[in-house]
């Protein structure tokens, strides 16, 4: 028994020197400078808010971004992350008044009307400061803080008038009752994991407080609705 103790007790000296031999060192802070690019694509469940009496929010609806990563590393611990993404999101939207929209401005929809937008597309800037621990083994950890700046670039969608089916438009271009910029606080946390010194697989999980109304109706038919995301971000920065 006493062997076989010596031996495990041996075995696993020897794994813990050869794991210590291969752990990466800690990079300086001059490493730790500079500008790192990359790319990344993130799943993400979308709804609305409502800001009025006026609409019901939406369920939760499932999208997805896009796009190119950048960090500028200020120091050792402190990252600007910027890029450029593109943005898929879907949203239903019920009307509890009579509405107007801006697509079709000669019709006036009654109670219940629910629009479904298949598709607003984003083109989204992100502005976030990162605040990262020192490396830990392979791993840096961080949390983020910023915004999110937004152009809408395309939306589809669906008109439902239960009270008047003639009213029903189907896959049509939304695009003028949806306002073309959006702005979101973008707050989270994620992990940078090296695979070498100088690229890293990132993870994140963030959420995207919207702060505008991306509803755009006529001036009579005013509402109010947020946009707010979860987003899962999985990326490499080289």
């Amino acid at each position: 028994m006493s062997k076989k103790i010596i031996t495990l007790a041996l075995i696993i000296i020897i794994s813990a020197n050869a794991f210590a031999q291969t752990e990466p060192a800690p990079k300086t802070e001059q490493e730790s400078k500079g500008f790192r690019f990359g790319l990344q694509f993130s799943p993400q469940l979308s709804w609305t808010k409502n800001g009025d009496k006026l609409t019901n929010a939406s369920g939760v609806k499932f999208g997805f971004n896009y796009g190119l990563l950048a960090d500028f590393s200020l120091a050792q611990r402190y990252a600007f992350a910027t890029g450029i993404n593109i943005s898929q999101n879907s949203a239903d939207i019920q009307y509890n008044d009579t509405i107007m929209f801006n697509s079709f401005n000669k019709d006036t929809f009654l109670i219940g009307t629910k629009v479904s937008y298949s598709k607003i597309q984003y083109v989204e800037i992100p502005l976030v400061l990162k605040l990262k621990t020192n490396e830990i083994g392979y791993i840096t950890y961080f949390g983020q803080f910023g915004f999110n700046l937004g152009v809408c670039t395309g939306v589809k969608g669906s008109i439902s008038d239960p009270l008047n089916p003639t009213h029903n438009k189907v896959d049509e271009n939304l695009g003028p009752d949806i306002s073309p910029f959006n702005l979101s606080l973008n707050i989270g946390a994620g992990i940078e994991y090296s695979l070498s010194k100088s690229t890293a697989f990132v993870t994140s999980i963030s959420f995207h407080n919207g702060f505008i109304d991306i509803s755009d109706s006529p001036k009579n038919f005013k509402t109010k609705s947020i946009l707010n995301q979860i987003e899962l971000r999985l990326g490499i920065l080289f």
